[in-house]
């Protein structure tokens, strides 16, 4: 069974996570900057390699938000990620 990705603002994020996977959505408007720095985090994040009991999608995100933050921008609390 393959895994579902889907980025979009929060409320249709929660809606449809009860169809696929996982779904990251966005609280509130992000500023351009910081939805590149979390994009550019989620994919490397995406290309680490991984333990077999781990989540690489929670992983990615994790990256995402770890990228935001060290850019000091202070939208880190805004992406969110929904789990089926």
């Amino acid at each position: 069974m393959g895994c579902n990705l889907i980025c979009i603002s929060a409320r249709p994020a929660v809606a449809i996570s009860q169809y696929i996977d996982y779904a990251i959505g966005m609280n509130n408007p992000i500023q351009d900057s910081a939805a590149i720095e979390f994009a550019k985090g989620f994919y490397d994040g995406l290309g680490y390699k991984i333990s077999h009991n781990q989540d690489v999608f929670q992983r990615a995100f994790d990256e995402g938000m770890v990228a935001i933050e060290m850019e000091n921008l202070s939208q880190g609390a805004i992406p969110v990620l929904k789990k089926r």
